[in-house]
């Protein structure tokens, strides 16, 4: 018999490690109607103003600042750049466009870029123009972005054990430990890949969250008919599907993946 409590030492360890991240294999989509622009030096930016227009030309402001020190106008590692959270309520706009007023007086618009998805925008200030889209992630403040991760992870990971500890109490699967210890291991591990892509990647949410579902079913699989010797292997593998399913289709429904 082997010492089992180093290894529960271990992964406990790990567990802590990984709380950052130990929730996305299940939560939702992006919304699609919530967008980040990156505008790339406010240094001499008086104000600025987000205009909207929907399909029939109509223009209507999106946001507005009248100075740069707005709490709402995020900054990141650059000190120069800026960035703003927009929102297009029920996709009403279809695109949008800057004015900005310089400290000097001077002023300056944009042209009009569509909205797309739920991609986010990088603006050049000095060449007034659009330079791509992408995520920014990457250049946020690497400690405010842990402890956000941390804050908005903590619920859906505590909802993902729940619940697929509950469909293992339908299915019979018992003990029902190692339905807690399999996503302890699992999450971890689609999380990190999920992470990682979608801050430097664009990419399809939906494929990828697709492709990785299947990984860990397959996986989880696997591991329970390792564990699970007197189950069969149709209802473990029926549990797998069904155990996932539950926690990912509750925990998006309820964070608005279906409108």
């Amino acid at each position: 018999m082997f010492n089992k409590k180093p290894i529960l030492a271990i992964l406990t360890l790990l567990l802590l490690l990984c709380v950052p991240v130990i929730a996305l294999a299940n939560s939702a989509a992006p919304d699609p109607n919530a967008h980040e622009l990156l505008i790339d030096d406010v240094t001499d930016i008086d104000s600025l103003t987000v205009i909207g227009y929907d399909e029939n030309g109509f223009e209507k402001i999106m946001v507005d600042f009248y100075s740069m020190d707005d709490e709402r106008l995020e900054k990141t590692r650059v000190g120069s750049e800026r960035i703003i959270d927009l929102y297009n309520t029920g996709g009403a706009s279809k695109g949008f466009r800057i004015e900005i007023v310089f400290s000097g007086g001077e002023t300056q618009t944009s042209q009009m870029v569509n909205f797309v998805g739920e991609d986010s925008y990088t603006y050049s200030v000095s060449d007034n123009e659009f330079t791509g889209i992408g995520t920014f992630n990457t250049r946020k403040p690497a400690v405010l972005q842990i402890a956000l991760w941390v804050f908005m992870l903590a619920i859906p990971w505590g909802l993902t054990v729940l619940l697929e500890w509950l469909v293992a109490l339908i299915f019979k699967i018992k003990p029902s430990r190692y339905v807690c210890f399999t996503n302890l291991v699992s999450n971890p591990v689609m999380n990190i890949v999920l992470l990682i892509v979608m801050s430097n990647f664009i990419i399809n949410y939906f494929w990828l969250v697709l492709i990785l579902e299947l990984l860990v079913v397959g996986l989880e699989f696997l591991f329970y008919t390792f564990r699970y010797k007197d189950i069969s292997k149709k209802r473990l593998l029926l549990f797998a599907v069904v155990a996932n399913a539950v926690s990912y289709g509750t925990y998006a429904i309820i964070s608005g993946l279906f409108y």
